[in-house]
């Protein structure tokens, strides 16, 4: 039925004995009224499974035919419209049905809002009235069994079994508290299968070789997961829990039943459930938690740390209970900070105290617009700055200065002060991938620090990906950049030694006019003895 057919098709009734003319969706607002108001019992009935749809929508007909007196053959289309709002979500099931939205806001009854691959923009979807809104919204409370009302006023819930593709995550607020008279309504839309870590390569969430290192991080370690509202966190921990071993034993405690498993064996998921109104019955996430400890898990993984269950996530990771969680938080080294935040609602430990707890987390993964934006490795505790300490793992906002802390650590060790490592992480940990260079020397000559020749590598090649990644804008640094790239890979450092991309990335710092580059070529030059194409620059193979 079109929107022109069901706002001018009449249909003729007897009320009252008297000859009363009213259209298609005048009906379908009187059907909405009554299951909203004297009827809301059969809702329930339907929704726990004690009413068939079949017997449901017979009695719906009935209803409309014994109060309305509409003819049986004309009660069709008002009957079909019913069905959509009961058992869809209405005007607003194209926009849920869509695969590529994943938020749905409804300011108003003429202003739906969408969220498409992670950009906000309008919908073409509207509701003709602000009464008609209002009552989709009552219809949406009522088919999930949930009260809106004064005492009510702000909703949370979750429908898992509408949609054959997503678990849909509601969240209404009503005129009581909302500035303007319309109620709110909100939708986030969770796929039920959601992507695996192939896929999410695929996706260009994350390259293959972050890929590899994150299941490999995720399984010796407890891992955040931070970034804004729709970065991604979810889909990420949803596939990084798929590749855990089917020898593990996982519990998953959320708010909301967004973290599901397609293939994993021994998997127990828990969700919290609000008191609300006069119900006395209040099972938070704290409170799951601790009875989720108590189950026997390898493994245990907190949706998302709103509150004081990030204390009993704490103190499971420091126990040796391998954790992970999504953590709101505008970049990874703030992550830990707001746990703790968290935790200090409900801990009697003081701030540095929680913060050296801390240490006991690896690994923190920073999403932004659905990409993997930076992953960091908690390296432990600095009892000198009482600070964690971090280094980046991954990042694709790397930049490259010759800072003055950089200049600074290069003097400490000169002096030989262990404090230069203090000052080469923090820029590290500031995304300057010359520090993090720096760091990998300092490892590999076991200068003020412990030789330590596998950080050494692994540093080397985070600074190798991160020369690379400032290429793209190097601007007055990019000569030194393909000349510290060619001396890397000339040597092999983080990398195989490649001599063909050594000669080329070294010429090109030549070519800029990079003056320790042209006596670097001079000494591969000198040490090849000539060898052929060498001397040119073409590269070869002198191995």
């Amino acid at each position: 039925m079109s929107k022109k057919e069901g706002t001018f098709k009449r249909i003729s009734i007897k009320r009252s004995q008297q000859e009363t003319a009213l259209s298609a969706d005048e009906l379908l607002t009187c059907l909405l009224d009554d299951y909203t108001a004297t009827k809301q019992i059969e809702l329930v009935q339907l929704r726990k499974g004690m009413k068939l749809k079949e017997d449901f929508m017979t009695g719906v007909r009935e209803h409309l035919i014994l109060h309305y007196s509409v003819e049986d053959e004309a009660a069709d289309e008002v009957i079909t419209s019913f069905e959509q709002y009961i058992f869809g979500y209405s005007k607003l099931s194209s926009l849920i049905d869509d695969l590529e939205i994943s938020d749905i806001r409804c300011v108003g009854y003429d202003n739906i809002r969408i969220k498409r691959k992670g950009e906000r923009q309008n919908s073409s979807v509207c509701f003709k009235s602000e009464k008609e809104y209002r009552h989709f919204v009552e219809l949406v409370a009522t088919k999930n069994q949930v009260n809106i009302s004064n005492v009510n006023a702000i909703q949370r819930f979750t429908d898992t079994e509408s949609h054959p593709d997503f678990i849909l995550r509601f969240t209404i607020t009503m005129p009581l508290i909302n500035t303007y008279k319309e109620p709110y309504l909100c939708i986030r839309k969770v796929p039920k299968k959601f992507p695996k870590i192939k896929e999410l390569v695929d996706m260009e969430v994350l390259d293959e070789e972050t890929a590899e290192i994150l299941k490999e991080r995720f399984r010796i370690g407890s891992t955040l997961i931070c970034g804004s509202n729709s970065s991604g966190k979810t889909t990420l921990l949803n596939a990084l829990k798929e590749s855990l071993p089917d020898n593990i034993s996982v519990l998953v405690a959320q708010q909301a039943d967004e973290l599901t498993t397609q293939t994993h064996p021994d998997m127990m998921f828990l969700h919290s459930l609000p008191g609300t109104g006069e119900s006395q019955v209040n099972y938070d996430l704290k409170n799951i938690s601790i009875a989720g400890l108590t189950m026997d898990v390898d493994f245990f993984i907190v949706g998302e740390v709103k509150g004081d269950e990030a204390m009993y996530l704490l103190n499971a990771a420091c126990t040796g209970q391998i954790c992970a969680a999504t953590v709101h938080a505008p970049d990874a080294t703030r992550a830990i900070h707001k746990i703790v935040d968290y935790a200090m609602y409900t801990s009697k430990y003081g701030r540095n105290e929680l913060m050296r707890m801390m240490d006991c987390f690896q690994t923190v993964i920073y999403m932004e617009k659905f990409k993997v934006n930076q992953v960091c490795s908690i390296e432990g505790w600095n009892e000198d700055q009482n600070e964690i300490r971090y280094i980046p793992v991954f990042a694709t906002n790397w930049r490259a200065e010759w800072t003055t802390k950089y200049k600074n650590a290069v003097n400490e060790v000169g002096k030989g002060e262990k404090r230069a490592i203090t000052l080469l992480e923090e820029e590290a940990a500031d995304l300057n991938v010359i520090a993090c260079d720096g760091l990998a020397k300092l490892y590999e000559m076991g200068t003020v620090v412990a030789p330590d020749q596998r950080k050494a590598h692994e540093l080397y090649h985070v600074a190798l990906k991160g020369y690379l990644k400032c290429l793209d804008h190097g601007g007055d640094m990019t000569a030194y950049l393909h000349e510290r790239l060619g001396v890397m890979y000339y040597e092999g450092k983080g990398t195989e030694k490649d001599r063909e991309k050594a000669y080329e990335h070294i010429n090109i710092a030549v070519s800029m006019g990079r003056e320790n580059a042209s006596k670097v070529l001079a000494v591969w030059n000198q040490s090849s003895k000539g060898e052929t194409g060498h001397a040119s620059g073409k590269g070869g193979d002198s191995s």
